[in-house]
This record gives structure tokens, sequence and C-alpha cells, in this order.
């Protein structure tokens, strides 16, 4: 199962496909809700698309072909499958590229962002992160706070490789390592200098047999 970007389609992502299409591999590209041909109008964040695809899983596992299942996301993509892992889903292991932002942890996130001290950005942040979140808790009912990659890798048991590019403007690379540091045992970290946001596989020949070897040892 390969997720795309936020603000993307499954068509971002097919470059990706192909190349594990090549080695044998049953590819689901679905559009995320609010995204594409899937219909909705309120993204989560991963809250609410992780149980999408919970759903996706079990329809693929439904193929007697099938024998294990794999997830490669891009930003948002990843944030949703890392959070999957709490229902949780059966996958054998996960691809989490640029990884995105946490809205469990929005201080932090603009400590690191804008190289800021927390005991600065909360002060500073407060008005927006608050407005954000009730927004979200009143109008829709959603705690979109609870929707934390951080959290839900903590318990994970599934492995995880996270990919980050060290110029990402977006999701600074200590984001990433904090992830990775998270669960040592469970998640792997590839650095790639010189990439920016979900733009690893341009930059980095070895993209394509870094996913495959992470896939086929697992």
């Amino acid at each position: 199962m390969l997720l795309h970007n936020l603000k993307g389609t499954r068509l971002r992502i097919l470059p990706i496909a192909v190349g594990l299409l090549r080695h044998g591999f049953t590819c689901l590209l679905p559009d995320s809700r609010g995204h594409g041909a899937s219909g909705g109008e309120l993204i989560t964040l991963g809250a609410l698309e992780k149980y999408d695809v919970a759903e996706w899983v079990r329809l693929l596992r439904r193929d007697p072909a099938i024998s294990a299942v794999y997830g490669l996301g891009l930003s948002l993509g990843a944030s949703t499958l890392i959070q999957s892992l709490t229902i949780p889903v059966d996958f054998q292991a996960i691809v989490a590229d640029s990884t995105g932002a946490d809205p469990a942890h929005p201080y932090q996130y603009l400590s690191d962002r804008f190289n800021l001290p927390v005991m600065l950005t909360g002060p500073l942040g407060w008005p927006f992160v608050e407005l954000m979140t009730w927004n979200a808790r009143l109008r829709y009912n959603l705690r979109i706070e609870r929707a934390s990659p951080l959290e839900a890798i903590r318990s994970a048991r599934v492995p995880v490789l996270l990919i980050q590019g060290t110029d990402d403007w977006l999701i600074p690379v200590q984001y990433a390592r904090r992830l990775h540091a998270a669960n040592l045992q469970y998640t792997e970290l590839w650095e790639v200098p010189g990439a920016g946001h979900a733009r690893v596989s341009n930059v980095a020949p070895e993209y394509p047999q870094r996913v495959l070897d992470w896939f086929t040892r697992h």
C-alpha cells in the first residue's frame, strides 16, 4: 500500500509503485479522504485516515495470493501509516518517507522549525495552536491533538524505515531523529543529505533499492 502526501494524489507516488511492480509486488494506491477521487472534505492528519488504512489492508488480505502487506507513505501518508499501527493494522513492514507534522507536539515542532527554544515558541504559537485545536474539537468533534506519529511509534512492533532529507524545509530532521529514538528496536533512520520534503527519491539514486531491501528483509 502506497499513500501520497498532503494535497497530493495517488499519481504523486506512482513512480515508486512502478519500481515495486517490476519486482513482483502488488500495489494499491488509494487517494486519501479529501484528495483526488476520494470523497470527504475534512483532512484529519491521520486521526481518521488510519481507519481507512485498516480497511484497505483488510481488503488486500482477502486475496489469498497476498502473503504479506507492506506500506510506504510520503509525508501525511507516512504519518497515517505509523498511526495505523495503534489499531493495530497487519503490516509486515513500513517505509515512512518525510513523516508529516505532529499535532500532539506543536510547540516542539515550532521550536525545531524556526530554531527557537520551546519556552519562546509556546507563548508565540499559543493563539494559533489553540485556535486550530478548539476549532477541530468544537466544529468537527475531532481531537486533532491525538493524531500523533510520535506517540504511535513508541509502542510499534512493526519494522519502520524512517527516511528524512536533511534540507527538509517543512519537517526538520530532528523530528525524524526523535521518532527513531522513541523506538530504537523497531525503527531505522536513513538521513539523506541535501534532500527536501518528500524529495528523497529525486536526489538519492539508491532510494528504490533501499526500499526494496527493507521490504525483502522483513
